[in-house]
């Protein structure tokens, strides 16, 4: 009697084990740990990956050809985020209506040297980039002071002042027609919805930070937060005051496989920036893009159909487990 099944069993087995993660953004409204399991797509596809290489060293054709079949929604899954834009260079920057925005998960924390030099490697970066719209969230009150120092051109801000019990900020060049911090599950971050107005167009800025779906509660709150978004979005593109362009960014805690993703883009009517630029990590534990396989999506910057993606590039090294993403949006 074999106490351990043969390579060629065993890897058979662990292909459509791990192929059944392809199947839960399918299934993920039934319970949350089903639509917490659907965040890892891109994990998936690299261990059905690996499995394939094993199974090609073996020269296991039949096995080899299964684990190919089963990668096909993995692949699916995947392909609306991979590939390459060609956009004409003397196509950049003639849009009457452009807005560049950067959204950032700073991470909370760090004290003395450290987090002086962590302020300033950021500040500057900011500074290079020159969006008309920063959201920052995971910050303290703090930050609100190194802002109006560091960031001059970003004057009109929410909240205006340091308030201890927001823990995002969003930071614009072009004055503020309306601004309003919603407070949703009595969380440190709350949803901070802004309007601006750049040639005529007013274009509405929702910087949004759920916490993560740990257990039932906390995916619930996370539910009733994004519905809320979704709401804001939905109201902003109607209203009397605002009735334009939405654009929501931030660090959402969930990839484009969760249902709640799908729900939040399905009922505001919003696309992904990043769709079609190939880079499928927002954020890493070990702090590093070059480690295949190992970082989520979970930062994202929507939009509204009316505005396109003109450039989308996701920047790292800034001392922080999350990347900072930037877009172009230009008006269609």
């Amino acid at each position: 009697m074999k106490l351990f099944p043969s390579p060629r069993s065993l890897f058979l087995r662990l292909s459509i084990l791990n192929a059944l993660i392809f199947l839960l953004p399918f299934v993920a409204g039934w319970h949350w740990l089903l639509d917490l399991g659907s965040n890892f797509q891109v994990q998936a596809v690299g261990v059905q990956l690996i499995l394939m290489v094993l199974c090609g060293l073996y020269r296991m054709k039949k096995e080899l050809l299964i684990s190919s079949l089963l990668l096909i929604p993995g692949l699916f899954h995947l392909w609306p985020w991979v590939g390459f834009r060609f956009v004409p260079a003397d196509a950049v920057g003639t849009a009457d209506v452009m807005v560049k925005v950067t959204s950032f998960n700073v991470l909370h924390g760090g004290e003395g040297k450290e987090l002086k030099t962590k302020k300033a490697k950021i500040t500057s970066f900011l500074k290079e980039t020159q969006s008309d719209i920063i959201f920052l969230t995971e910050t303290d009150p703090a930050w609100v002071q190194t802002a109006t120092q560091n960031l001059p051109f970003h004057s009109h801000q929410v909240p205006e002042v340091a308030d201890p019990s927001c823990y995002s900020m969003i930071l614009s060049k072009y004055p503020l027609l309306e601004s309003e911090i919603i407070r949703v599950n009595d969380g440190v971050f709350p949803i901070l919805r802004a309007v601006i107005e750049i040639q005529g167009v007013r274009i509405t800025i929702i910087g949004v930070h759920p916490l993560p779906p740990m257990g039932s509660g906390s995916a619930e709150r996370l539910r009733k937060y994004l519905a809320e978004v979704a709401r804001l979005a939905e109201s902003a593109k109607t209203s009397e005051s605002a009735g334009g362009p939405v654009i929501v960014l931030g660090d959402l805690n969930v990839t484009p496989w969760s249902r709640r993703f799908t729900e939040l883009i399905q009922r505001a009517e919003l696309t992904s920036a990043a769709e079609g630029w190939n880079d499928l990590t927002t954020w890493n534990a070990f702090k590093k893009r070059g480690i295949p396989f190992t970082g989520l999506m979970i930062d994202h910057i929507l939009h509204t159909r009316d505005l396109k993606t003109r450039s989308y590039t996701v920047t790292s090294d800034l001392h922080s487990d999350h990347f900072a993403l930037t877009a172009e949006l230009e008006l269609k």
